[in-house]
């Protein structure tokens, strides 16, 4: 009985949730406008290029990972990290 009622109670909320936005309609438009808000306009780094080409499809994940443990690698030689001591 108590399990009829919760899933009762969740499909009226699901229902008013759809009403209440609209039942999900958006234009095209909208839509694309929506996107263009999400991507940034232009990498400010190479983390970001990378980044930007994985999202467009440009490279892999392997790519991806590849080139992000040389950049990683790269940093490590220019800038090492000290650890602190127990003193």
């Amino acid at each position: 009985m108590l399990l009829t009622l919760v899933l009762g109670g969740l499909i009226v909320f699901a229902a008013w949730c759809a009403v209440r936005d609209g039942f999900g309609k958006r234009t095209a438009e909208a839509q694309a406008t929506l996107e263009v808000e999400l991507l940034p306009s232009a990498p400010g780094s190479l983390e970001g290029v990378l980044a930007a080409q994985l999202a467009d499809g440009e490279i892999t994940r392997g790519q991806y990972r590849r080139a992000m443990t040389q950049i990683a690698a790269r940093e490590e030689e220019r800038r090492p990290m000290s650890v602190p001591t127990d003193d």
